[in-house]
């Protein structure tokens, strides 16, 4: 996994106190998706399903190609929390939205969108929110964590 930055921020409809926040932040790249990760995902998860595996089914059921696992999307979003000093042991609640699919070849890329304190039912938490985007620009997750 590889982590890099990104100068090229888009700061545009955020207050001053997350502009700050998404500087801290930087993106973070995930290197490119790789069959062998998704045949090393489906083994460890034991998700054998064929449209992750098998590319003549994948096209057979209108794919362009093998599909990555949403899981292992969602645990390369986790893993961005704890590359941006985040303590895992504090997450209380974690959820994402999928919104596309993930095909070999695609560089995933974690990007930071805003900090909620005061958060949760007893208001002493933080709730996180973030993104997964393609290096193409589509995104494939959102993500929100509530930290106490």
């Amino acid at each position: 996994m590889e982590r890099s930055s990104n100068q090229n921020l888009n700061l545009s409809g955020i207050d001053d106190h997350h502009s700050e926040l998404r500087m801290k932040f930087n993106p973070t790249s995930f290197s490119p998706i790789e069959r062998s990760q998704i045949a090393k995902y489906a083994e460890a998860s034991g998700d054998f399903n064929r449209i992750h595996l098998d590319e003549d089914f994948a096209k057979a059921a209108g794919l362009p190609t093998v599909i990555a696992h949403g899981m292992l999307s969602m645990g390369l979003a986790a893993s961005a929390l704890e590359l941006w000093g985040f303590d895992r042991k504090k997450v209380k609640f974690f959820q994402t939205k999928f919104k596309d699919k993930v095909v070999p070849g695609d560089k995933l890329i974690a990007e930071f969108v805003k900090i909620q304190e005061n958060a949760g039912p007893n208001k002493n938490a933080r709730q996180v929110f973030w993104k997964l985007i393609k290096s193409t620009g589509e995104e494939v997750l959102s993500a929100e964590a509530l930290l106490e």
